[in-house]
């Protein structure tokens, strides 16, 4: 009792009494009415379970309903209690229960893994750690499109796990489609200077790209999606009246990007000098 009146609860000794003595009541006629079952023979077994399953059943609910009776208003004042505090704990802890959460879905569907690169909320990296409150990335950069390490580490918490989209490129001795960028003027050259680069990729890639196909091709299958065309593909874009963008796509090893890159690159504007396709 001194317990009770401790949590503010308008309960009197009388009530505890009625309730008492409910329960026993209650209790003293399930247990004779489940007696009296058990000694009357029914012609099916069935019938006499199913008797005794409603006996017990409404006992339950009698007592259900008799208990939010007699106690209605000290449970609603004992559930707003917890309700409030649940909120207040909630929006204490929010940013921390949302990196749980990121950490805990990272976990259980393996969206990537220690070496893979990802890019998250606008950071591009390579995994160095990660564990259920932060990821954290070793930098890629500067900009989109480089593929160097900057040597700072990123921070990310998990938070962005739940609430961003993700963009990875699993790790090890695979092959990947990879796309960059190969600025210029443009002029009338335009399709020249596109012609040398599909060579140039097509002359860096011919020596891995049947291991490149077989690695891409097992993956996709295993994945069950369609292997796309792994050929070296290259399109262009004008993003203004003065310049064009090459797009180069092709697959390249995950482990030398801006090697690859480079070749190509290399050969390109070689090329193009000994054509006189760029003007100083």
């Amino acid at each position: 009792m001194n317990y009770i009146q401790k949590l503010g609860l308008d309960l009197t000794e009388q009530e505890f009494i009625v309730t008492l003595l409910f329960f026993i009541l209650l209790f003293f006629i399930r247990w004779l009415m489940i007696r009296t079952l058990q000694q009357i023979n029914f012609k099916a077994q069935e019938r006499k379970q199913k008797w005794l399953s409603v006996v017990r059943k409404t006992t339950l609910l009698l007592i259900i309903v008799m208990f939010f009776m007699m106690w209605g208003d000290e449970l609603r004042t004992i559930a707003f209690s917890l309700a409030a505090v649940a909120v207040a704990f909630v929006v204490a802890f929010k940013e921390i229960i949302m990196c749980l959460i990121g950490g805990i879905l990272k976990a259980t569907t393996g969206m990537f893994e220690l070496g893979d690169r990802i890019t998250i909320s606008g950071k591009r990296g390579e995994v160095l750690e990660h564990n259920f409150l932060n990821t954290t990335l070793l930098e890629i950069g500067p900009g989109d499109q480089s593929n160097q390490f900057t040597g700072k580490q990123i921070k990310v918490p998990n938070t962005h796990l739940v609430t961003e989209s993700i963009f990875v490129l699993p790790k090890g001795d695979n092959y990947n489609l990879n796309i960059f960028v190969i600025p210029s003027a443009l002029d009338e050259n335009i399709f020249k200077k596109q012609k040398i680069l599909l060579e140039s990729a097509n002359m860096v890639c011919n020596p891995y790209f049947k291991t490149a196909e077989e690695n891409i091709t097992y993956r996709s299958q295993k994945q069950g999606v369609k292997t796309p065309d792994l050929k070296p593909r290259v399109l262009y874009e004008i993003p203004d009246p003065k310049t064009v963008h090459y797009h180069i796509r092709m697959p390249m090893p995950f482990d030398q990007l801006t090697r690859t890159e480079n070749k190509i690159k290399d050969i390109y504007l070689s090329e193009c000098f000994k054509q006189n396709l760029i003007k100083n």
